[in-house]
This record gives structure tokens, sequence and C-alpha cells, in this order.
């Protein structure tokens, strides 16, 4: 279905943890010194780990009535300075560039925010296993509803530079439609406002940001191929990453066996409940 974005269904996020696991120990026991592992402990002594994330609004991140985080992504770092013992300072960046900035200058110890699996950050940084996968999205005007590029051919189409070389080789049926780059989205979404172009690739958080805006439709593009978001952390702090890992392994267990006792449940209730969905 048309993907909509409402307050209360972001708010339907994991709220449930295991109970905090016992990896403070095992972080700082582990610890063998250096540059940049020494900066991890640094963190942990100083009682306080600063988390840069990137500004959003939807399940991995948004900020409530009270104008705090919430989220997937805010609960995973809370629930990792529990198991450190620290507490967790959040900076919020507006833009991916700001916010990879601050992790390169040291002035916070994790990047997060819908960071989608690039090899160049292996290069760079200490990456994290990947908590969750979304796919990509088919912005397109109002009422041209489309969730594949198979009744596009020979159209041209816009990809956001956010879609890297390495996703657009498995976009079923791109061949077949006039490909055009932007340098932004808000490039592209004009062009398809002004209908240039008959559809714009992007990512899930770019769609969302474009239909606020009230001209738009978007759909997850069938058969797609899906970005797996990370946190990254300097090179050197693989400590620091083994921890969180751990916690992202909770959530993952948490979400499996929440969606298998969901599944249970469903199958023990009535074909028609009489209420509206």
């Amino acid at each position: 279905m048309i993907m909509q974005w409402r307050q209360t269904e972001m708010r339907k996020i994991w709220l449930r943890f295991l109970g905090p696991a016992v990896l403070a120990a095992a972080l700082l026991a582990g610890c063998s010194g250096g540059g940049e592992t020494e900066n991890v402990e640094n963190a942990a002594a100083d009682g306080v780990l600063t988390v840069g994330i990137l500004a959003g609004e939807d399940i991995f991140s948004y900020t409530d009535e009270a104008g705090q985080l919430r989220g997937v992504e805010p609960q995973l770092m809370e629930r990792l300075g529990e198991s450190l013992g620290v507490s967790v300072e959040f900076d919020e960046a507006g833009s991916l560039d700001e916010l990879l900035n601050w992790l390169d200058l040291g002035q916070a110890d994790i990047a997060l925010g819908r960071i989608a699996q690039r090899d160049e950050y292996n290069q760079k940084y200490q990456v994290s296993r990947n908590y969750a996968k979304k796919g990509i999205y088919l912005l397109t005007r109002k009422n041209d509803y489309t969730d594949t590029l198979a009744g596009l051919a020979e159209t041209t189409v816009a990809v956001a530079p956010s879609i890297s070389a390495e996703f657009r080789v498995d976009i079923p049926y791109l061949d077949q439609v006039v490909m055009q780059e932007y340098g932004s989205v808000a490039d592209a979404a004009k062009a398809l406002e002004e209908e240039t172009v008959s559809a714009v690739i992007l990512t899930e958080r770019e769609a969302m940001e474009e239909i606020a805006q009230g001209s738009f439709q978007a759909q997850e593009m069938l058969n797609g191929p899906k970005e797996s978001y990370v946190a990254l952390m300097g090179s050197g702090q693989q400590e620091l990453a083994a921890s969180l890992n751990q916690v992202i392994s909770q959530y993952l267990d948490e979400q499996a066996g929440g969606a298998e006792e969901e599944n249970q449940t469903e199958e023990t209730l009535p074909a028609q409940t009489g209420e509206e969905e």
C-alpha cells in the first residue's frame, strides 16, 4: 500500500528488550590500549557516550512532544549506554556529511541514522552489524501509482545521488528506462513536479520527506534491492563495536520473537473480527 506516515504509526516501535546484558565488564576487560581504543575507554570513564544521529521523523528516529529522541536508533544507543554503565548524549546532524565529519574529528563516538552499508565505510571506520534493512522507493506524482519500472520503459527516470552504483545494478528494469542523474533529491523532485521525469528512485527517508510536501506519493520498489543500516565508529574501536553488535543481536532476536508470537496469535483469532483495520 502507498506509504503513509502518521505519528501514531511511528511510535509502534519495539519497546521491549531482554534484560541488560553483562557487556560492560567484557568491554573494559578486553581493551588493549592504543589510540582509538583509548578514546573508547575515555568515553566510558567520563561517563558519557556521544552519539551523532541523523535527524529524521520515522520509526528509526523521531522527536516526541517533549523534544526527546525516540525510535529504534535512540533505543539501541540507550541500551548500549546501560550495558556500558554510561549516559548517552545525542547530537543531531542535518546531513550525512556533517555526521561523518563529527566522527572524523572525534566529536562523536558513534554515528548512526539510517546509514546504508557501503564498502567505502569498511576502509575507514569500524562498522556495526546491520540493525535493519529497507528497500528503495519510487516517488511519483499523485495518482501515478507504480511500484516497478516495468511500465515506465523508455521514459526518463531520475535517480537520487544516494542510490549507489552497487545498488543500481540490482534495480529491476532500470536498463529499460532513460536514467537521469541529479545533484540532489530536491532537483529530482522539481523535475518530477514539472513532468520532466516520470519517477524518482530514492531512499525511504528521502521519499518520506518529499511526500510530506503533499505533491507526491511513494511506494517501495517491487523486488528491488534493500539497504542495510549500520552504525559507524572509529576504525580502532573494535571493543565498542563488539558491544554494540551484542545489543543489536538482542534487538533482532527480540524482533524475531515478537513477530513469531504475533503470527501465533493471529492464527488463533477468528477470520472476521468486525473491526476496521
